[in-house]
């Protein structure tokens, strides 16, 4: 089966060869919905490996909550309450802003724009995660984090795969994704995943409001 690409303002994201929005879209459940299984990611993930020591810069939620003890992340745009939270921010607050880094990732910059315009809604936060060869991160729901999950907050939640593919299980049903991969996730039921390669597993990560997939 042939791949159409489609261009998007100059450049090129796969779609399928009928025009439709994904070609791997084709199953979901009501944990999991796959959007896409060929996103050209080799743009992004230049710029991750350009830009590694990056992960090094903000290690709280790693280190602050448990269940991701084993990931390192890369913050894009997060909550101001993600910063604020230990001087008595109020918790109510959903206002985001863009970390130091951001100006370096044009390349996922790009995909989220393009994602907006696909499927709707506006981006939120957004994090680089990585989680080493056979790393896990552990059961949990996102209600609990309070960088991710604050009060009335009802965004959806996306990966894409960028290195590896990794076993993720939501409830009791367990997917494995790999590079490429699009998907949504029910992160209000309790989740985990584990690294199934020999090699990082590095996922774009990231919440849009009001999205209509």
């Amino acid at each position: 089966m042939r791949v159409r690409v489609k261009r998007v303002e100059g450049r090129k994201l796969l779609v399928g060869n009928d025009g439709s929005k994904s070609k791997g879209k084709g199953w979901m459940s009501t944990v999991f919905k796959h959007l896409q299984s060929d996103i050209n990611i080799l743009p992004i993930l230049k710029q991750v490996a350009e830009n590694w020591n990056d992960f090094n810069l903000d290690t709280r939620r790693q280190k602050e909550y448990v269940p991701v003890r084993e990931t390192m992340t890369i913050h894009l745009i997060k909550d101001v309450f993600f910063d604020k939270f230990h001087l008595g921010w109020d918790e109510n607050t959903h206002e985001t802003i863009r970390a130091e880094v951001y100006h370096k990732y044009n390349e996922c910059v790009y995909f989220l724009n393009w994602f907006e315009k696909m499927y709707g809604g506006i981006i939120k936060r957004v994090s680089i995660a990585h989680l080493p060869a056979g790393g896990k991160v552990y059961p949990h729901t996102d209600y609990a984090v309070a960088s991710w999950r604050l009060p009335g907050d009802n965004k959806d939640r996306f990966h894409l795969v960028l290195s590896g593919y990794y076993d993720y299980t939501v409830g009791d049903e367990t997917r494995r994704f790999g590079a490429g991969d699009l998907f949504w996730f029910d992160n209000k039921k309790i989740h985990s995943s584990i690294n199934a390669t020999p090699i990082p597993r590095i996922s774009l990560i990231f919440d849009v409001e009001g999205c209509t997939i």
